[in-house]
């Protein structure tokens, strides 16, 4: 669950390395894959986090990312996440 408690600033937040597969609308670029968070607004990001590994987070739309609205995010495998996720074609 994410909220923007700037008072003035919207802001997404975005996903390097993590495959949206099936949740395009989740990768948090403003503008291009979902709206901006406006001032005091809440927001559940559901995803599979995949693939394993160590991945990046950070704000998109305004500068809070030099704040500190950046980070890691670490995905560990387990038995059901061996497989890449299948789809019909390449898009």
């Amino acid at each position: 669950n994410v909220t923007n408690y700037q008072q003035s600033e919207s802001f997404a937040m975005h996903w390097h390395g993590i495959h949206n597969v099936d949740t395009p609308y989740s990768d948090g670029t403003a503008g291009i894959t979902q709206c901006a968070l406006g001032p005091l607004q809440s927001q559940v990001y559901r995803f599979l986090a995949y693939p394993p590994g160590t991945h990046f987070y950070h704000s998109h739309v305004s500068m809070i990312v030099a704040d500190g609205a950046s980070g890691m995010i670490i995905v560990t495998p387990n038995s059901s996440s061996t497989q890449e996720p299948t789809y019909d074609e390449e898009r």
